[in-house]
């Protein structure tokens, strides 16, 4: 399933000031996502070392105050100050609601539609104001409600990425960088999809393998973040070494611990190959779960394993001499290989498209374009005998800087790996709105 939160994405809210730089801060291609209202994806872990910036001035989002309600970053403001005052001391409040319906519209089980939502709460807390520089406290609240969507498709990759069983659960993590930001390490309940196998251009597909790989079948992500360490390392400015070691999830109640490990690694570079363009990214990673595994013939086995790589790029820019302008063309490729003993994805290919600002006077709007295949694995008892394919089209309207719109259509062919299953036309109409 897709990811929720390690460190919950508040974005960059237009009138508000903006924070010391991090690697986010440094990448076009990271900041071209940190949009409003995405609780599900998360703000994702350095990938370069940044240089920090100056602040701007914030013009008050309250009532009487210097903006109107329909250009706030939040729909609930600065709480008549009372927000700023939290911040200015360290503390963040933050929270998004998502709110998708639709269903399909031809093929598939059932043709109804069917409205869920997720809604997340999060507390950061700056450890410097603390005593312990390059210290971040994060925790977490997330609430969905609502029926399975994909329970009337029958698809394998979730053709929502909130779907999921209803849940009320929260999580907490810390997170420190030190040796002037080039180690950071992170420890607590994290979701492991917040700092690995990510693609930060398919941040707002609808699509869960927009996310990450269907092919890491047991990965440690949304609905249930895990036990978990990991450390990050930056030998250079743009190239960075990751790994992780997961055990037992929110909802796991064998109290194992790290007793069954799920390892994981990524190495990955950004590259500036054109001016004109933003940075090349180039990830690749392998995984190791050492949990029991159930295999498609009966049988059992004490491990899954297998291999991803992606590359993104904003290829055109509208403004290539304004490094702060998000606006422009950004294309991606994932690749994922599983155990097809235990995996039902065997390999996964997805390709895609995203612009930002297409339409004149339209400057934070998002459109894009995805597809993804899953091949089924054939294995004995695997039950597949056909490969899930998904194209996706979407268009992200902004209503108001907290607020957005965004029209979802996608085709899937033999949905659940079934060559008799109908090609389903599944439309999806997903609400964001910033807190």
């Amino acid at each position: 399933m897709s990811p929720t939160a390690a460190f919950a994405d508040e974005g960059t809210p237009q009138f508000e000031a903006k924070p010391a730089a991090t690697v986010d801060a440094t990448n076009s291609l990271l900041q071209l996502f940190e949009a409003q209202g995405k609780p599900l994806q998360p703000k994702k872990g350095d990938r370069t070392i940044g240089e920090e910036e100056a602040e701007e001035g914030t013009p008050a989002e309250w009532f009487k105050g210097e903006l109107p309600w329909h250009q706030w970053s939040r729909v609930t403001g600065n709480w008549g100050g009372l927000r700023d005052a939290l911040e200015s001391g360290g503390a963040t409040i933050a929270g998004t609601y998502t709110l998708d319906w639709g269903g399909p519209i031809s093929g598939g089980i059932s043709k109804r539609g069917t409205a869920r939502g997720l809604l997340d709460v999060n507390l950061t807390v700056d450890a410097e104001k603390l005593g312990l520089p390059g210290g971040t406290f994060f925790a977490q609240y997330l609430f969905r409600h609502g029926r399975n969507g994909s329970d009337d498709v029958g698809d394998l990759q979730a053709f929502s990425n909130i779907d999921e069983a209803r849940l009320s659960r929260e999580h907490e993590l810390y997170e420190q960088k030190v040796l002037n930001d080039k180690l950071r390490v992170k420890v607590g309940q994290v979701d492991a999809n917040s700092e690995f196998a990510f693609v930060e251009a398919a941040g707002e597909a609808i699509n869960a393998s927009g996310g990450f790989s269907p092919t890491i079948s047991t990965f440690p992500t949304y609905p249930d973040p895990s036990l978990s360490v990991n450390v990050f390392v930056y030998p250079t400015e743009n190239t960075y070494l990751g790994t992780g070691i997961y055990g037992d999830g929110i909802s796991d109640t064998s109290d194992n611990g790290f007793r069954e490990p799920f390892y994981i690694a990524e190495i990955g570079t950004t590259l500036d190959l054109c001016e004109k363009a933003g940075p090349l990214r180039l990830a690749a990673g392998l995984y190791y779960d050492t949990g029991n595994h159930d295999r498609f013939d009966g049988g059992t086995q004490n491990k899954g394993n297998g291999f991803y790589a992606l590359a993104e790029q904003q290829v055109w820019r509208e403004n290539p001499d304004d490094k702060e302008d998000t606006q422009g063309l950004s294309a991606f490729v994932q690749y994922g290989f599983g155990d097809d003993k235990v995996s039902a994805v065997h390999h996964h290919v997805g390709l895609g498209l995203s612009a930002v600002g297409l339409i004149p006077s339209r400057d934070a709007d998002v459109t894009g374009l995805y597809w993804t295949l899953a091949k089924t694995s054939r294995a004995t008892g695997s039950g597949f005998d056909a490969d899930e394919s998904a194209f996706e089209f979407y268009y992200k309207f902004e209503v108001t800087p907290a607020i957005s719109l965004k029209p979802d259509l996608q085709y899937i062919t033999n949905p659940g790996g079934v060559k008799t299953a109908d090609d389903a036309l599944v439309f999806t109409l997903r609400l964001d709105v910033t807190l």
